[in-house]
């Protein structure tokens, strides 16, 4: 097409196909213009493109790599128009709406390099009032008069105010060799203070020798590109976009290349439209993986972008790389779930202040991030997130095999960076299902003044290793929320190799309370307390509440009132999931992840009862530094210890190679005390007067007793609450016990396929005593959920010293099956469990789902009964009828923490008889008595089972009542008729959505079976009365039957309340009397308490002191 003159205000302009045309004017308002051959900027004029929409199919070249825009000279495009102007369409699929370059072609943009890059790094402490700040680097070339951010290094304000400040130089920059820095003078002074130090001492540089240096960032964010893609309108949320994609078919494949062009003010809030969108829509994926289809933005700055700066879908070959993103309402950079598994690469790119866009809805949590990165990518490496008031990265993380320790990977080029967000590194779920075969990599972060969390998983569905990772003066450093619904998990790990935790360091301030009290807003507006990183924000429990929901208080489950900081929490496993990807209560996941349920929150909060049988957490070349009981003003601030609402169970965590620096005072290193959260938390039974597993049983394991600081291998660190668990010689620390050379061991009882809510009884709290000094533990077993009702299991755990001997007691009638797994994979570790049974059962032990041989059974040998020893193999058992005690023998295994060596226990309900008859022991014949017996009443013989027959000395040894000469005391059983097909149990409740549930149908005894052997006991009793039953007896066994004891018969509906809990312990922990021989048949009775915090008397005697 030919035009005999040049284009007016409001013209359509076509560039024909086989058109070459240059632009070397500034073009009035022009409505669209189609570029269909090629359209190039004048190097040697200023030029601006200023149209409604342009349109791409052939080349629009502002500039190239090889003949970029030269010095001196611009080039732009300015887009202008309203919401309601005519809708762009290029192919179908692509919303453009308008205002728009749409890119169906080439598009090349390159400004003149300034030779040096846009962004560096603070090289010391700027202090609010200067007007002169130094940074690592030669910037010299960076323009006297530009625009620079410095970012924040305090906590965020939410929604909308960080600290990061914007300032135009006032000289050139005078850069100094000798010390490679460059002075740069502002303007105007800093309002407040901005970070740059080392936090590590020389002592505590093991692991990371350069140490953890902090810093603040310095960028260029305006006024040095000669490109610019602009707006018209000065005031709008409705800005043009740049969008480069391709057709579904695959015929049309956009590409953009594109360095030191600067993007103002583009996006469109209402429409969710990025400044820049990378958009390939189904076969055009495959094209833009190809050479040819690669794209690239480099050292770019996109400022004030209204809706996103850049987003990618459905790209393969793309490098962003190098560029600043300023002052972005919602997400900064996001590459979305099309862009899974790709050659994407995201290198050394700075996003500086991310914000809540004031428009934003707030009756729901909407999330955005400096990075989100919905899809596995081929790179993220050296990027910063600064002052962003929501997540500073949100990362799909990469799968691999779980390696514990080093795992041969080559140092990383830079670590990402995230300062002064909210939340500073937010891991999504790595696989839709769960996949705890494989370890979510988390490598390479540092995540640093951030009000909430530094790092940071909700509802991870496989396991995870952290690599590399440093978190320092966070709110919570490491919170790992997992979301494994299958109860029967047991190789869920989580691996921590080279990971330093820092509490408050030099970065931090601690004001004077006076300082604290705001007289004019604060120091530059806003809260003084937040403002010195004191006073967390978070989201919470929203609903109604618009500062729960943006975040605009503090909502964290830690209590604001008692602590500043806590370095790591121990991993949390939920049945249930909280967020959109994990749950099918919310179709569309946009962000990823968007709760399902107000009451969900805040992030690290439990949801649904505990789920996975096992897990682990394995920490290596650990570094901690920095804490103390008494952080600032009477805050305190702990290492490691707990979630206040992980109240059902917390596995254990294994150290080595840790290295205390000087600045971890004693009082910050463990917090396992009482704890009672956040007073909006849902759950508070960690607090004293509670009652939780979670922190009762909660140990931790020093393989080389660094963790300990004792040098002993395989020492364990216990709750202060819970000295039962340990021994005389653990020593008393702050908010914990220090056990030398004393390694715990995780024991897991259930009731297979019984929920909480299937049977109507409520097993209550079991008790766990250890024989040789007469030490007990409690276990009160799994919460339900309110927020998202969930069923718990019914299962105990239970901290566990190997090679002793443990009395378990039921406070109820107990359940008809039994599972219980010792998670040690040492086979010279054993432990002796005695279950206290109050009725006779008859027990069928198995191993691994096969039933053990009749010879594992020690206490079945009529002339030669004994309990089980500690040497003895794995599963050997013996009952004592006279005590009532099932004695099992629980060894470590090959295998065993992944489950191997389960052992499964059925209890039969029975009637069971004790008589003494004046027959030697070795002259008894039993097969007689059982078949008279048989006869008598009218049953099968295979129902009737000798328990045991004992001579006059064995019952005297056992403290039974004194026999005669030449007599014997038996003791039998009658088992339920199995030959009736019982009913069939009532189907299972369905699980709630998004897992949980529990694992079955209610497995518990059988009333059918019960009456009949109620019915059999009247009859024996009757028998006895008149004398038959002695008589028959006799007949069989050739001696007269002296004594018939009463005749019992199981009855699971016996119920007692459970124990209260025992008070509040005492320290240190009290001496103990020396071990028993655990291999005797004696009982230890009901006497009465031990000493001091750990005691509990037998189990009809009441506890001590103790958790």
């Amino acid at each position: 097409i030919e035009y005999d003159r040049l284009p007016e205000p409001g013209d359509d302009v076509l560039i024909g196909s086989g058109d070459q045309v240059i632009l070397d004017m500034e073009t009035p308002q022009l409505n669209w213009v189609t570029v269909e051959g090629r359209l190039a900027a004048s190097r040697n004029t200023t030029t601006l493109l200023r149209a409604r929409s342009v349109k791409v199919w052939g080349f629009l070249d502002m500039g190239s790599l090889g003949d970029p825009i030269p010095a001196g000279v611009t080039a732009g495009v300015e887009l202008w128009g309203s919401e309601t102007d005519n809708t762009v369409v290029m192919v179908e699929g692509l919303f453009l709406k308008n205002k728009v370059v749409a890119v169906l072609g080439s598009l090349q943009a390159h400004g003149e390099p300034i030779g040096a890059d846009p962004w560096t790094k603070l090289a010391a402490t700027a202090v609010a009032g200067a007007s002169a700040i130094t940074v690592h680097g030669d910037v010299s070339a960076w323009p006297a008069d530009a625009t620079v951010a410095i970012s924040a290094t305090e906590y965020p304000e939410p929604p909308l105010r960080t600290q990061t400040e914007t300032l135009q130089l006032a000289a050139a920059p005078a850069y100094d060799a000798g010390s490679d820095t460059t002075v740069l003078r502002l303007r105007s002074s800093l309002l407040h203070r901005h970070f740059a130090g080392q936090t590590l001492g020389s002592e505590a540089r093991a692991h990371w020798p350069e140490g953890v240096p902090l810093a603040a960032t310095v960028a260029l964010v305006s006024g040095w590109s000669n490109v610019r893609f602009t707006n018209a309108e000065a005031d709008t949320d409705y800005g043009g976009v740049v969008t480069v994609g391709g057709s579904s078919d695959g015929v049309y494949v956009g590409t953009a290349n594109l360095t030191h062009v600067e993007f103002s003010r583009l996006g469109k809030f209402a429409h969710q439209h990025p400044a820049l969108h990378f958009n390939y829509l189904g076969q055009s994926q495959s094209g833009a993986a190809e050479p040819d289809g690669a794209s690239r933005v480099h050292r770019c700055v996109f400022g004030e972008s209204l809706s996103g700066a850049v987003q990618v879908d459905g790209a393969s070959l793309l490098e962003i790389s190098g560029n600043v993103f300023h002052k972005t309402y919602r997400t900064a950079l996001w590459v979305g779930s099309r862009a899974d598994d790709t050659e994407v690469r995201v290198v050394g790119n700075a996003a500086l202040e991310t914000l809540r866009h004031p428009e934003e809805p707030s009756a729901w949590v909407n999330s955005f991030a400096g990075f989100l990165i919905e899809s596995r990518i081929g790179e993220l490496a050296g990027n910063v997130a600064s002052g962003s008031t929501d997540i500073g990265f949100m990362v799909r993380p990469s799968l691999a095999s779980c390696v514990e320790g080093d795992d041969g990977q080559a140092a990383l080029p830079a670590v990402n960076e995230a300062v002064g967000c909210m939340v500073g590194v937010f891991v999504l779920r790595a696989c839709e299902s769960t996949c705890t075969h494989r370890c979510a990599q988390v490598r390479g972060f540092l995540a640093w003044k951030n009000s909430h969390m530094g790092i940071t998983t909700v509802d991870q569905s496989s396991s995870m290793r952290l690599d590399s990772v440093a978190v320092a003066d966070n709110h919570i450093g490491i919170s790992l929320n997992f979301h494994i619904p299958e109860f029967d998990t047991m190789d869920h790990r989580v691996m921590y190799h080279n990971v330093t935790v820092i509490g408050s360091s030099a970065a931090s301030v601690c004001p004077s309370p006076s300082q604290l009290t705001p007289t004019d807003g604060g120091v530059g507006g806003g809260n003084p307390k937040v403002q010195a990183s004191i006073e967390c924000r978070a989201v919470g429990q929203f609903g109604g509440d618009v500062a729960k929901t943006v975040g605009g208080s503090c909502n964290s489950v830690l209590d604001p009132a008692v602590y500043r900081r806590a370095g790591v929490f121990a991993h949390e496993i939920n049945a249930l999931a909280k967020l959109c990807e994990g749950s099918p209560k919310l179709q569309v996941c946009r962000p990823p992840n968007k709760p399902v349920k107000e009451c969900v929150m805040p992030w690290e909060h439990r949801i649904g009862t505990g789920g996975a049988r096992y897990s682990e957490a394995r920490w290596s070349k650990v570094t901690f530094a920095h804490w103390a009981q008494d952080d600032c003003n009477g805050l305190a601030s702990v290492a490691f210890t707990i979630n206040p609402t992980s109240i059902d169970n917390n596995y254990p965590n294994r150290f080595t190679d840790v290295v205390w620096a000087n600045t971890a005072a004693a009082d910050g290193r463990v917090g396992l005390g009482y704890t009672r959260g956040h007073p909006d938390n849902r759950v508070s039974d960690c607090a004293a007067g509670g009652d939780c597993d979670g922190l009762n049983q909660m140990f931790l394991v020093d393989t080389d007793g660094s963790f300990t600081a004792t040098g002993a291998a395989d020492s364990s660190v216990i709750p202060i609450v819970s000295p039962g668990i340990g021994e005389s010689s653990c020593e008393g620390r702050p908010g914990h016990y220090a056990c030398a050379g004393t390694g715990l061991r995780l024991l897991r009882w259930e009731a297979p396929g019984i929920l909480n809510t299937q049977t109507g009884r409520v097993l209550g709290r079991f008790k766990m005593w250890r024989r040789s000094d007469r030490r007990a533990a409690w276990s009160r077993g799994s919460y339900g959920d309110g927020c998202l009702p969930d069923d718990a299991e019914q299962q105990r755990s239970f901290a566990l010293k190997p090679l002793e001997a443990y009395n378990l007691t039921f406070f109820t009638s107990p359940p008809a099956n039994h599972r219980l797994n010792f998670f040690s994979e040492d086979d010279s570790e054993s432990v002796r469990l005695a279950l206290f049974l109050a009725q006779p059962f008859r027990l069928e032990v198995s191993v691994d789902g096969t039933p053990v041989p009749d010879n594992y059974d020690v206490g079945g040998d009529a002339y030669a009964p004994r309990l089980p020893r500690l040497t003895d193999p794995h599963g050997v058992h013996a009952f004592d009828p006279h005590e009532r005690r099932f004695y099992i023998i629980l060894r470590g295994r090959t295998g065993a923490l992944t489950g191997a060596g389960e052992v499964t226990l059925k209890l039969l309900p029975v009637v069971q008889l004790s008589l003494s008859v004046a027959v030697p022991a070795e002259e008894f014949d039993g097969p007689s008595l059982i078949t008279n017996v048989a006869t008598l009443l009218a049953i099968d013989p295979s129902r009737i089972k000798i328990v045991s027959v004992q001579t006059r000395d064995q019952v005297a040894a056992s403290g039974g009542r004194r026999l005669q000469d030449s007599t014997s005391a038996v003791t039998f059983q009658i088992l339920p008729d199995t030959t009736a097909s019982p009913p069939s149990p009532p189907a299972p409740p369905a699980p709630p959505p998004g897992g949980g549930g529990g694992s079955g149908s209610d497995d518990d005894f059988d009333a059918t079976q019960l009456a009949e052997l109620q019915v059999v006991a009247a009859t024996v009793a009757a028998s006895i009365a008149d004398n038959t039953f002695q008589a028959k007896v006799s007949e069989a066994v050739g001696g007269s039957v002296l004594e018939v004891d009463d005749v019992v018969a199981s009855d699971v509906d016996a119920s007692f309340p459970p124990l209260a809990p025992p008070p509040p312990p005492s320290l240190p922990p009290p001496s103990v009397p020396p071990s028993p021989d655990v291999g005797d048949s004696g009982s230890n009775g009901g006497g009465g308490g031990g000493g001091g915090g750990g005691g509990g008397g037998g189990d009809g005697g009441g506890g001590g002191g103790g958790g």
